[in-house]
């Protein structure tokens, strides 16, 4: 069961369940098929004799509203995260189309051939970039890990093709498949010419780009209402037990919390169809999707980082979420003003103060009932008379977050971090290796979990 504690300070509104909304979008009155694309950081050229095959896929695609929009929905709601792990992996975030090409977005797709999830992996080919498939649970269906395997593959590809609308082919047709088909066909891998002879799926996937590139990319299309936040501390837990942590304290006194929960509880279920058993295993960390509204990611961060699952899984090394909101922490809930230059507030899911101007420690003191002594321990520094403006702890900071590292900045100190975060200073100087007075270097990860 999860074990957490609710802050009796925290009022936090009930998690409704938010539907798709049905986007406006204009459709195409006239298809365009350029001359030359630039995708996937590589130049396509486009010959006139394949550019009605291309038009003709675009219209397929584009033709029925509701499935268009529906598809595009699906674009708005998982690109996100995809990107970030396509980004990490250092392969072009373009690759994501490739998913829309081989599933739809939709993680229960299955083929002819027995391919199954967002990316359409095979069992043998999904367990040897290390997604794990059996009763308990299959990855394919997980829109993080699937992706992560993709981008790996793809990689691993472009290591020998040179080229990443080959290595994208090599999904399809495997490395052999893909160098065979050059070789017959005396393509040079070093340059992308598109003609009527190509390969369906490369000309699938422009299409594909083609169709969903223009209003993914428009600026002033409003977004569904949704965001999907990635949790990975669920370790040994049900979903039902996930969406019941999220609710706060005060709202399970409500006539409608077991019917919401229920709801809730649904949602999740249907987003993460990835867990088949009962509980999330414990051989590794499992990416939990938890589709919010936007304007709940910071409550709910700073929530789970507080109970998120920590340390060793079966003795092997933590491999947490790269959350694309790092920059953003700290994670601050405000609460409400209760003395003269600073508020009381929610901090990476820790009680704390917002110091706005200059606040006496005496003050503090007195207001909160802690001794300095414990004050300066929270805060792992010796306070002052007068407390500077920024975040401070009333409570202990956690040895270890639900995140993997941060990039050390120009200016920056590990104090400063280790506030900004709300880790113990003491670990984050373990972790690194710089006890003694060390200090890290413009670049450097510092890692918020031990590595090993």
């Amino acid at each position: 069961m999860l074990n957490f504690r609710i802050n009796r300070r925290l009022r936090r509104a009930s998690l409704f369940i938010i539907g798709l909304s049905f986007l406006s979008i204009p459709l195409f009155s006239q298809i365009y098929i350029p001359d030359q694309l630039n995708l996937l950081g590589t130049k396509i050229q486009i010959e006139e004799s394949v550019k009605p095959l291309i038009e003709s896929k675009v219209h397929n695609l584009t033709i029925n509203p509701t499935r268009f929009y529906d598809l595009l929905t699906r674009c708005y709601l998982y690109f996100p995260a995809m990107e970030r792990e396509l980004d990490f992996l250092g392969v072009p975030n373009d690759l994501k189309y490739l998913a829309v090409q081989e599933s739809t977005l939709d993680g229960n797709a299955v083929s002819r051939s027995n391919a199954v999830g967002y990316w359409q992996f095979k069992a043998p080919t999904a367990e040897e970039f290390d997604l794990r498939v059996d009763y308990m649970v299959d990855e394919r269906k997980n829109i993080i890990s699937s992706t992560r395997a993709a981008g790996a593959y793809i990689k691993k590809s472009n290591k020998y093709l040179g080229n990443w609308m080959y290595a994208l082919l090599s999904f399809h047709s495997g490395l052999t498949g893909t160098k065979n088909y050059l070789a017959e066909n005396r393509i040079n891998p070093n340059h992308v010419v598109l003609t009527k002879d190509s390969h369906f799926y490369l000309l699938h996937f422009v299409a594909n780009y083609l169709a969903f590139s223009p209003q993914i990319n428009d600026t002033h299309i409003s977004r569904p209402p949704l965001y999907l936040l990635e949790y990975v501390g669920g370790t040994n837990n049900t979903l039902m037990e996930i969406a019941d942590f999220t609710f706060s304290e005060s709202y399970r006194n409500s006539p409608n919390f077991q019917e919401d929960l229920k709801r809730w509880h649904a949602s999740i279920k249907s987003i993460n169809p990835w867990l088949i058993g009962a509980r999330i295993p414990d051989d590794k960390y499992y990416s939990v999707i938890l589709p919010i509204h936007p304007t709940r990611k910071y409550e709910l961060v700073g929530k789970l980082n507080q109970y998120a699952y920590q340390g060793k899984v079966r003795g092997k090394k933590n491999y947490f979420y790269r959350d694309s909101i790092k920059h953003e922490y700290p994670f601050i809930i405000p609460m409400e003003s209760v003395g003269k230059g600073y508020k009381e507030v929610m901090a990476n899911g820790l009680e704390a103060i917002k110091v706005d101007g200059k606040v006496k420690l005496n003050h503090i003191v007195a207001d909160w009932g802690v001794s300095k002594k414990d004050m300066a321990k929270f805060n792992d520094t010796h306070l002052k008379k007068n407390l500077k403006p920024g975040i401070y702890y009333l409570e202990q900071k956690p040895d270890s977050l639900p995140l993997s590292y941060h990039i050390y900045e120009k200016g920056e100190t590990l104090w400063g971090i280790s506030q900004k975060y709300g880790i113990s200073l003491s670990a984050l100087k373990e972790y690194n290796g710089l006890s003694g007075g060390l200090k890290p270097e413009e670049g450097d990860k510092i890692w918020f979990i031990p590595l090993d």
